[in-house]
């Protein structure tokens, strides 16, 4: 399984996409519609201190794939600065769902605090997914970005999840030895940060 796990590609973001939006349908960044995923991806594969990987079943389809970046305040700030490539994928996105536009707002201002807290030698896990939980490929998946994570010397991997109605994710992390930091609120949402301390660094 591990010899199926490789760098995603820009080829590779239309499955990626399809992919997230099954895995998380109904979530924010779901509900903006495909144009944004994949827009969105491609500028991840752009960040230089991207972390990206997809695994491949035996046929070579993509069936997970594991996204997230080093220096998350730095990956938002040039996310901010090529707002201009969201644009036409948002305009989408709103014509179909009006209803969204509160909450573009109030993420727009939740992305513009980052740099508040210095997390340059952190490393975001920004989604992970896979087609089936069979075989433990999200372990697989998860365990190969822990490991390029540290291969760029991050002092830590951290990610949000809702604290809610999600015992079958907070048992996932919390089974990779991942330990609750903290609390976020976005919007009506209870978010928990989870945090994984590289063992290297002291």
């Amino acid at each position: 399984m591990k010899k199926s796990i490789k760098p995603m590609t820009p080829s590779d973001v239309k499955y990626v996409v399809k992919l997230h939006q099954k895995a998380f349908r109904g979530f924010f960044l779901e509900l903006l519609g495909k144009e944004f995923l994949k827009a969105y991806y491609q500028r991840i594969l752009k960040f230089s201190e991207s972390i990206a990987i997809v695994s491949l079943d035996e046929k070579g389809k993509i069936n997970g794939f594991a996204v997230g970046f080093k220096n998350p305040d730095l990956f938002y700030k040039e996310f901010k600065i090529n707002w201009y490539s969201f644009l036409l994928p948002l305009i989408k996105g709103l014509v179909k769902k009006p209803y969204l536009i509160l909450s573009i707002i109030l993420n727009f201002f939740r992305v513009s605090k980052y740099g508040r807290v210095d997390r340059k030698n952190s490393v975001e896990l920004s989604s992970i997914a896979v087609k089936s939980s069979k075989k433990g490929l999200g372990s697989i998946l998860l365990q190969k970005f822990i490991e390029n994570s540290w291969q760029k010397e991050a002092y830590e991997v951290f990610l949000t999840t809702d604290k809610d109605d999600n015992e079958k994710v907070i048992n996932f992390y919390e089974s990779h030895f991942f330990k609750k930091t903290g609390l976020e609120k976005r919007n009506n949402r209870t978010m928990i940060i989870y945090t994984l301390k590289n063992p290297k660094i002291k």
